[in-house]
């Protein structure tokens, strides 16, 4: 992160005192006219918008801060933005290291439980979604970094479940070897009935194969989570919840048993992120960047960002900026059907430094770092406003830029973008009822 060239308490105190030379009854009020500071406003800067595609995010790291907390799945069919998939591949190990004790087990049933990350499901949750739980074919690495971009291999199919998401209502089920009486109250999450012949398999394994996580991991190499056909919307889960597993129900004799393969926090868990935008009406915009005065598109997941370029900065030259800020509008496109799909919450904002790498702007640091990114920064949706609006301050960053310590191109992102299939359809610098605007307030000197 750059170290920003000025003084913050300079700053704020500047800030303070042009305010109180708004206030009647100061002292200093009997100056003359000319010697007053001289503060303008400005929303006719120019700037070019326009999009940008997404080779690869990382979705899962060995470090505690890599890892996901939330993970999506499906095959989301968006009538704008194309086809959007996301695969889920995990490792799953012992129940707390304990192996199994499957002597003379007979099998009930084996169900793959996924909590849902309720605030993450997105879109349409009435339709069915055709869940389906492959063997990988191939080993994770725990140890590794793995990219939105990496697919797994898996061939063997060994459970399906057609749903109906209910990512907010608790499920009951019965006891296990109680038919008559007693249930157990679950929080909510998609239960995946695995093939009868993959359970006989893993209750007939042997010992060696199941009395340690690495030789379990040798033979079940991970676990693929997909759905089969698209639907308009996305699946989310919480692969960190206890609760989430692979159970084997089975019983010996007379007494009934259950053991849980667990996720833990060394198992490696990611996400392939997939995007399609042939034939969508975003195409058009990404082949044609022109068409992005317009409109301009953003998305969750490795979709698209946005990309604010200002060529010209004589505006700013020789003169104190008091606060810069970038409002976008929201619009609603007759391809969506009436169908209402949740913008973005939360942008962030990154320069687009010369080597193509990205880097926060202080604006958004600043606003991390002290946990109060929205009244920092800005950046979330105006849900109350008509239209709704974001926005976004760069007014530390339009300091470096004057300076000569930052770039002239930015791309804005959502905020968590890899656990997020929101997306925004926003107004470009030149549509003709609500165009994007970066507004200043500036002082000449």
């Amino acid at each position: 992160m750059k170290i920003l060239p000025f003084s913050w308490g300079l700053f704020i105190a500047l800030g303070l005192f042009l305010d109180s030379c708004t206030q009647p009854g100061l002292i200093g009020s009997d100056l003359l006219e000319g010697d007053q500071i001289d503060v303008s406003f400005t929303d006719q800067v120019h700037f070019i918008t326009y999009l940008q595609t997404t080779d690869s995010l990382k979705t899962y790291g060995s470090e505690s801060g890599e890892k996901l907390l939330g993970f999506l799945c499906g095959q989301f069919a968006d009538p704008v933005f194309g086809l959007s998939t996301a695969v889920i591949n995990a490792q799953l190990r012992l129940d707390g290291g304990d192996p199994p004790d499957f002597e003379g087990a007979v099998l009930d049933s084996v169900v793959f439980a996924l909590p849902y990350r309720s605030e993450r499901v997105y879109g349409d949750t009435t339709e069915g979604y055709n869940l389906e739980v492959y063997l990988l074919d191939e080993a994770m690495d725990d140890t590794l970094t793995y990219y939105s971009n990496r697919s797994f291999t898996a061939t063997q199919l060994v459970g399906s479940e057609t749903i109906h998401p209910s990512p907010n209502d608790s499920v009951e089920i019965l006891i296990h070897g109680n038919d008559t009486m007693g249930t157990q109250v679950l929080v909510p999450m998609a239960r995946i009935r695995m093939d009868d012949s993959f359970g006989q398999a893993l209750i007939a394994e042997d010992t060696l194969v199941l009395e340690s996580d690495s030789s379990f991991m040798e033979k079940y190499k991970g676990f693929q989570i997909r759905t089969n056909g698209q639907n308009k919307g996305m699946l989310s889960f919480n692969l960190n919840s206890t609760a989430a597993g692979l159970t084997v129900y089975y019983h010996v004799d007379t007494v009934f048993h259950q053991y849980t393969f667990t996720f833990t926090s060394g198992s490696a868990r990611m996400v392939t992120f997939t995007q399609d935008y042939t034939g969508a009406p975003v195409e058009a915009f990404i082949q044609d960047s022109t068409l992005c005065d317009s409109l301009i598109f953003i998305q969750g997941m490795a979709g698209l960002g946005i990309v604010v370029e200002i060529p010209d900065t004589n505006l700013i030259k020789d003169r104190i900026i008091n606060r810069a800020e970038l409002e976008l509008t929201v619009i609603t496109l007759p391809e969506d059907g009436g169908f209402v799909f949740e913008p973005v919450q939360q942008f962030i904002i990154s320069e687009i430094l010369e080597d193509g790498k990205l880097e926060i702007i202080p604006d958004v640091a600043i606003g991390l770092a002290r946990q109060d990114l929205p009244n920092i920064f800005g950046g979330d949706l105006d849900e109350e406003g008509v239209p709704q609006t974001y926005r976004l301050n760069l007014s530390a960053y339009f300091i470096n830029l004057k300076n000569g310590d930052a770039g002239n191109r930015l791309l804005i992102t959502p905020l968590y973008r890899t656990e997020l299939a929101n997306r925004s359809v926003l107004c470009g610098p030149n549509h003709p009822d609500f165009p994007a605007k970066i507004k200043l307030s500036l002082t000449d000197y």
